[in-house]
């Protein structure tokens, strides 16, 4: 693509750009568009900010985001259910679960949160802004140590569905890894949580 195109290039969009050095060799900048001007079009990279001149362009290519494997994951089952660490985790990206978890209601497939402590879950879900989920939670009650927990949680998601739901229809992800074996132990389909890698490898 010429350097014209590079400057048409929208900002938001993630870029690998060869480009000449000031010692004439070609070198190669990958980074995500922050700004234009009339000479040069600026790429907020791993290292900061870098202003690369229009003029030093030799070709570039668009980073295409790659799938996000999760969610593709959780569209394919009947049900969805997420743990509360996948959505308020540390490593969880809020913003893109929430927007998932919408897609997935608005394309009418069920969608639970998971938490052993829902009244706990509330509060946490409340100061984090998104009490709007709370609706969704799905609290087993567990109040014995010894409950299979994820068996009372899905007698509990039956009772919300008014209907016998067989356990590999569920399709289940946190980032604990013991509760998602414990979840491929009763039958879910289950896989760790992970975060978008909304532009494949970084270089």
């Amino acid at each position: 693509m010429s350097e014209k195109s590079l400057a048409s290039v929208p900002v938001g969009q993630r870029v690998t750009v060869r480009r000449r050095a000031d010692d004439g060799r070609p070198t190669d900048t990958v980074g995500v568009v922050t700004g234009h001007d009339d000479e040069s079009v600026t790429l907020e990279t791993r290292q900061g900010p870098v202003r690369v001149l229009l003029s030093t362009v030799q070709v570039f290519r668009l980073v295409v985001p790659a799938p996000w494997r999760i969610a593709n994951f959780l569209r394919r089952g009947d049900i969805a259910v997420l743990g509360l660490d996948a959505v308020l985790g540390e490593d969880a990206p809020t913003r893109e679960t929430v927007e998932l978890i919408e897609q997935l209601l608005t394309a009418e497939t069920p969608v639970f949160i998971l938490a052993e402590d829902a009244a706990g879950a509330v509060v946490a879900l409340e100061d984090a802004e998104l009490g709007h989920l709370a609706g969704l939670l799905l609290s087993p009650g567990v109040d014995q140590p010894g409950t299979d927990v994820l068996a009372l949680a899905h007698a509990r998601l039956q009772d919300q569905l008014g209907e016998v739901v067989a356990a590999g229809a569920v399709h289940y992800s946190a980032a604990d890894p013991h509760a998602v074996e414990a979840a491929r132990q009763l039958g879910w389909q289950a896989r760790i949580f992970t975060a978008p890698d909304a532009y494949g490898p970084r270089s």
